[in-house]
């Protein structure tokens, strides 16, 4: 490393060689600066430079360049406290954020000093404080904890935290489980007829923000109370005309109208209901029938015949299965054919009935004999109208006869 002259002097510089020492403001010592690449090959112990690669000071330690950065320091300082020997404490340089955990440890206290307006305490065993009675503070265990100042009832202040305390917060615990107490009452008392007595005072900084009292809740003009961050109105809680339009109006918004449409007009408040056209065609075509019957046909269970709905031509196919198969306990088409039949060999009259097994249809015979002048006279025939007419016209002679009056007759 070149070897540079120092000028020590109240004005001027000398850029040439190392930064003087001015009188005023900017003024500094300026040390030789080069980058990690650049460092001298050979430093000498205790040389020192600015390293623009690491932005840090760096000096030589006789084996090492040692940079002086933040990190750096922090290392210093955490190894200061690393492989330590403590005494009822822990420390732990966190090098994440460069800080330093110090946790006391637990153990047994070896001393209790009673301060100012207590007495007791102890080195060693139980030890016990208690309150002079000069202090006017009474604790009852398990009950009531009461603050008075003297026998008139003069005003009593309770300072809690310190004036460097920037929040606290009182919990009341429930029994041994520490849970939190599912009460906790603030009361004051209107045994007096001064107009103070029976109220509670809310300030901040010497400015009242909210009073309770048995009149209500008084907020200061331009103060609101929130709930979950959103201010509510503590005198006023009825809604606007505007407010109950919306929430109507909302209930007729996005929901599912059928042959009718809603529409709320916020503009005026009112809500327009819209009824379809009544006479439009609501008769389903007969395809549309078709679809719904066949898919009364679809996905079904189906034993011993398969039901196939076929849209193409709007028919539905009903195959019955092997009827003939060992395990068939369904009556075969002939077997049903033969009972049938077989019921038709009672007494018939004027009807003969004829079952043919071969084609298992049934023959269903009527005797009409169609004979004007009757001369077959048979009592197994019925005669046709027509011929009934002819005879009754051949015998009267007329046929303008009345054949109700020819009957009568005789």
């Amino acid at each position: 490393m070149a070897e540079r002259p120092i000028h020590v002097t109240s004005t001027g510089s000398d850029t040439d060689g190392l930064r003087e020492f001015p009188d005023g403001a900017d003024s500094g010592l300026l040390i030789p600066t080069h980058t990690t690449a650049q460092r001298n090959s050979s430093p000498s112990t205790g040389e020192i430079a600015y390293n623009s690669t690491l932005a840090a000071l760096e000096f030589y330690n006789g084996s090492a360049w040692v940079d002086l950065n933040v990190e750096s320091i922090q290392d210093i300082v955490g190894a200061m406290f690393t492989s330590n020997t403590e005494t009822n404490i822990t420390v732990t340089y966190e090098d994440g954020d460069g800080t330093i955990d110090l946790v006391a440890l637990s153990g047994d206290i070896t001393s209790v000093v009673a301060g100012t307006g207590l007495s007791g305490g102890g080195t060693s065993g139980d030890v016990t404080i208690n309150v002079d009675a000069s202090q006017a503070i009474t604790a009852l265990t398990g009950g009531d904890l009461t603050l008075f100042d003297d026998a008139n009832n003069a005003d009593v202040s309770l300072a809690l935290g310190t004036s460097a305390t920037e929040s606290l917060t009182i919990q009341v615990l429930n029994g041994g489980s520490n849970k939190t107490a599912e009460e906790i009452h603030f009361s004051t008392a209107t045994a007096s007829a001064t107009a103070n007595h029976g109220k509670m005072v809310f300030d901040i900084d010497g400015s009242d923000i909210l009073t309770i009292d048995d009149g209500g809740i008084d907020i200061a003009s331009g103060k609101t109370i929130a709930i979950n961050g959103s201010d509510i109105a503590i005198t006023d809680t009825q809604l606007t005309t505007e407010q109950v339009q919306d929430i109507v109006g909302a209930m007729f918004t996005s929901n599912t109208e059928t042959r009718i449409s809603a529409t709320y007009q916020d503009g005026d408040g009112t809500i327009d209901l819209v009824a379809d056209d009544m006479t439009a065609d609501t008769q389903l075509t007969t395809e549309a029938v078709q679809d719904i019957v066949g898919a009364m046909f679809t996905s079904n269970t189906e034993t011993r015949i398969a039901a196939t709905y076929e849209d193409s031509d709007g028919t539905i196919d009903l195959v019955v299965t092997d009827m003939t198969a060992n395990d068939n306990t369904q009556l075969s088409q002939e077997q049903v054919e033969d009972f049938v039949g077989g019921m038709l060999g009672g007494t018939e009259t004027f009807i003969s009935v004829t079952y043919q097994d071969g084609t298992g249809d049934i023959d269903f015979v009527v005797p009409v004999n169609d004979e004007d002048d009757m001369s077959s006279d048979s009592a197994a025939h019925l005669a046709t109208q027509q011929s009934i007419k002819a005879y009754v016209d051949s015998q009267t002679g007329s046929s303008g006869v009345d054949l109700s009056v020819v009957l009568a007759l005789g």
